[in-house]
């Protein structure tokens, strides 16, 4: 396929204050450059400016704008703002040959602005857990009416999961909405032989409380050191603040039992991985949970609750666990440190080669070129 300039937008992105939310999205971006000239559009609210600041970035195919500008004393003039902000960038690249926009909200209007200044093709490629059916009764009426406005805009949509595309389809009803699952590179992670004589669990997360019940982990250390169960070890890893998670398990004199480690960068993320014997998601919400890929990647058997690529766990990839339900955690928990045998690392490896990011590029490579040429 020839080169084609890629204008990438999203609701989520890092920025020197927030370095990673939105990294996957980042992480696409660069990888799609590999065969296509990317340039990536992203504005963000700052506090003390007046005027809009930019950052640019560029190393090959690849180019980025950050764009700062000022928060605004009120939705109408924060919104002029996002635009002067979005037309700024415009006005610093030439022709686009197709928008790939990811995470519709909030920043809806931006895609269908964007579509219309450069009359060309528009991807959204969804994410967002706003889409499930009782977080999206909940939103605002403008924000449902963005988004019904942004699916007529729309030359195709990609959910990163069957459990996403269900729920995308209950809100728009007759869309037509393919899969392509979030991608991480197979070589960095790796299954290790464990050489250690306590059982080594493991929690990678944003902490956030909303979604990922963390507490509940924290729970279950408590219960399982109840039911005599003491030659574990669990690992809290995150790139958020934990003051209140270590205040919690130390109320709970659990420090001896739990570590707490982060910002970790994601080159070092694989080592946590690699150290662990089992990893355990609790979460309530996930549209996908790139954690249990990479998890399952690095040959790891997981506890996880019915999210996500979680649902209907195979038995070869670990424990299903109930959902806010702390003893049963621990309980899985004891019968994996009783029979760890019964995983086979490699096995489990083979269920991540379909997350693998060279085969999810050319999904998308294959998308592109359907959505250009038909």
């Amino acid at each position: 396929m020839q080169q084609k300039h890629i204008l990438f937008l999203s609701s989520w992105f890092p920025t020197q204050e927030n370095p990673y939310t939105g990294d996957f999205v980042a992480r696409l971006a660069l990888q799609i450059s590999t065969f296509h000239r990317v340039t990536v559009i992203f504005t963000h609210s700052k506090e003390e400016i007046e005027d809009l600041e930019f950052n640019f970035h560029h190393e090959g195919n690849y180019s980025s704008y950050i764009i700062y500008h000022p928060k605004g004393k009120n939705i109408l003039e924060k919104y002029r703002w996002q635009k002067k902000a979005l037309f700024f960038g415009f006005s610093k690249i030439d022709h686009i040959d197709l928008i790939h926009a990811n995470v519709s909200l909030p920043r809806a209007h931006q895609f269908i602005q964007a579509k219309k200044y450069y009359n060309c093709p528009l991807i959204l490629t969804e994410h967002g857990s706003y889409l499930v059916k009782r977080n999206f009764i909940k939103l605002p009426i403008y924000q449902k009416w963005l988004f019904q406005k942004l699916m007529r805009q729309v030359d195709k949509i990609v959910s990163v999961s069957d459990f996403l595309k269900h729920e995308i389809q209950q809100q728009v009803k007759g869309i037509k909405t393919s899969v392509i699952p979030n991608g991480i590179n197979l070589s960095q992670f790796i299954p290790k032989v464990k050489q250690h004589a306590l059982t080594q669990f493991l929690h990678i997360s944003n902490l956030d409380p909303r979604f990922k019940n963390v507490k509940g982990i924290i729970d279950a250390v408590e219960h399982l050191i109840a039911m005599d169960y003491t030659d574990f070890h669990l690992t809290i890893a995150s790139d958020e603040n934990m003051r209140e998670l270590k205040l919690y398990a130390s109320e709970k004199q659990l420090r001896n039992f739990i570590s707490f480690v982060g910002p970790v960068p994601y080159e070092e993320v694989p080592s946590l991985y690699a150290e662990a014997d089992c990893f355990i998601l609790n979460s309530n919400l996930e549209t996908f949970s790139i954690v249990l890929a990479e998890a399952w990647a690095s040959g790891l058997p997981t506890l996880t609750t019915p999210v996500g690529i979680g649902i209907n766990l195979s038995p070869e990839l670990g424990f299903q666990t109930k959902m806010n339900d702390a003893e049963d955690v621990a309980k899985k928990m004891a019968e994996f440190m009783e029979k760890p045998q019964i995983f086979d690392a490699e096995k489990i490896r083979q269920h991540a080669l379909v997350y693998d990011q060279d085969n999810v590029i050319r999904q998308y490579l294959d998308l592109y070129q359907l959505v250009l040429h038909g």
